[in-house]
C-alpha cells in the first residue's frame, strides 16, 4: 500500500471559530501535539473545514513507513508576519527534508534539517491565498532526491544528494507547524513509493467526510442511549460517553450504512477513523471491517490499551470486492464498522 494517511479536518466540529472538538481531539489522533487550545476551526479552501494553527501549535503523524521515499500533499494559506516551516519530514524526532515560507518575499526554501539547499526566486506567493504544495523526498546520505510542486508545477528538484540527517535512510512521519502568521491547513495526503498505485504525486486533492446513517449488522451488545447503533457513533464532533456502543465478545461486529459519497471524480483511497477507549482493565484489540457487495475485509487488529479516548485509523486504497480503486458509487454502497479483535 502506498497511500498512508489523509486529513481534511472534517470531523473536529462544525462551528467556525471553535477549538477542535472534543477537547484534545487532535492529540487523540496525532503525536507531539502542542498548543492545541490555540488551534481554530476555519472554513475549508473548497467548502468543509480547515485548521488554523497560530502560536507555534504543532501536530505530527504517527510513524507511517520505512520506505525510503515519502510524499506529502497539502493545502496551505498564510496570513504573513513570520518565516515558518510548512512541511517537515522526520526520521523519528530528527528533521530531514523540509519546506519553509519566507515572510516578506513569498519565496519558499527547501532544507535538509537546518541546512538550506535552495530558495525560489520570483515565486512571490501572496498571503491570504490557498496554495497546494506537494513534496516528495528520497532519504539517503548520497543517493537522495527531492521534488517539490506547487499547483502541479515543479519549483525544486534535485537527485544524487544528501537528504538524510537522521540515523535511518527513510522519513517515517510528517509534522505540521503553526506560527504567529496563522497558517491554515487542509486536504492533506501522505504516501510512500511502495505498491503499484498512489506511489507518486497525486496532484491537487480534496478530502471529504461521510458519516454512518443506518445499521447494517448491529451485533454489539450495548447501544446507548439510542436503540439504533449508528445513531450513537455518527456525531461530529464526538460526544464521547454521551452516546456509544460497547462490546467485549471476540469477533462481535457492528457494520453501518453510510451517507452517499458526493461526486468525487478520481478516488485515491479512503480512511476510516474510529474513536474508542477501554472501559475496564482488560486490554482489547479493535478491527475495522469493510464490507463491499457481501465481501467483508478485515484489517489487522489494533490494540487499545488506554481508558483515555484514542483514534485508530484504517486506510483502504481499493474496493475489496473487485480489487480496484474506489469510486463514489462503490463507497456509497459499502459498509464500514468495528469488530472486537
Amino acid at each position: 500500500m502506498a497511500l498512508l494517511w489523509v486529513e481534511g479536518f472534517e470531523c473536529f466540529g462544525t462551528t467556525i471559530g471553535n477549538d477542535p472538538l472534543p477537547f484534545g481531539a487532535i492529540a487523540r489522533k496525532y503525536l507531539n501535539v502542542a498548543n492545541e487550545t490555540n488551534m481554530v476551526m476555519q472554513t475549508g479552501r473548497i467548502g468543509g473545514f480547515a485548521l488554523l494553527m497560530p502560536n507555534a501549535a504543532t501536530f505530527t503523524t504517527p510513524s507511517l513507513t520505512t520506505n525510503d521515499t515519502l510524499i506529502c500533499g497539502c493545502a496551505f494559506r498564510n496570513l504573513g508576519g513570520v518565516d515558518y516551516s510548512l512541511v517537515i519530514l522526520f526520521d523519528g524526532g530528527t528533521k530531514n527534508i523540509n519546506v519553509r515560507w519566507e515572510d516578506g518575499t513569498g519565496e519558499l526554501d527547501i532544507w535538509r534539517g537546518n541546512t538550506l539547499l535552495e530558495t525560489t526566486s520570483g515565486l512571490a506567493l501572496s498571503t491570504d491565498v490557498w496554495y497546494y504544495l506537494e513534496l516528495k523526498a528520497k532519504t539517503n546520505n548520497s543517493t537522495g532526491s527531492y521534488d517539490v510542486e506547487l499547483a502541479g508545477v515543479s519549483i525544486f528538484s534535485a537527485s544524487g544528494i544528501d537528504t538524510q540527517d537522521g540515523s535511518n535512510a527513510y522519513s517515517d512521519n510528517v509534522r505540521f507547524f503553526g506560527a504567529t502568521s496563522q497558517p491554515q491547513w487542509d486536504d492533506i495526503y501522505i504516501c510512500d513509493a511502495s505498491g503499484s498505485i498512489n506511489n507518486d504525486f497525486l496532484g491537487n486533492s480534496k478530502v471529504v467526510a461521510i458519516a454512518p446513517d443506518g445499521d447494517d449488522t448491529a451485533n454489539w451488545g450495548t447501544s446507548t442511549p439510542n436503540a439504533s447503533h449508528y445513531a450513537n457513533v455518527d456525531e461530529n464532533p464526538s460526544d464521547d460517553d454521551t452516546s456509544y456502543v460497547e462490546e467485549n465478545t471476540t469477533n462481535a461486529t457492528d457494520l453501518y450504512d453510510y451517507e452517499a459519497a458526493p461526486s468525487l471524480g478520481t478516488v485515491h483511497g479512503l480512511q476510516i477513523n474510529t474513536m474508542c477507549r477501554e472501559t475496564d482493565v482488560t486490554p482489547f484489540s479493535l478491527i475495522t471491517p469493510i464490507e463491499s457487495n457481501g465481501t467483508q475485509d478485515d484489517d489487522s487488529a489494533q490494540a487499545i490499551s488506554t481508558t483515555s479516548f484514542t483514534t485508530i485509523v484504517r486506510v483502504s486504497e481499493e474496493d475489496p470486492d473487485i480489487s480496484a480503486p474506489w469510486t463514489d458509487s462503490t463507497i456509497s454502497a459499502a459498509k464500514f464498522g468495528i469488530k472486537v479483535g
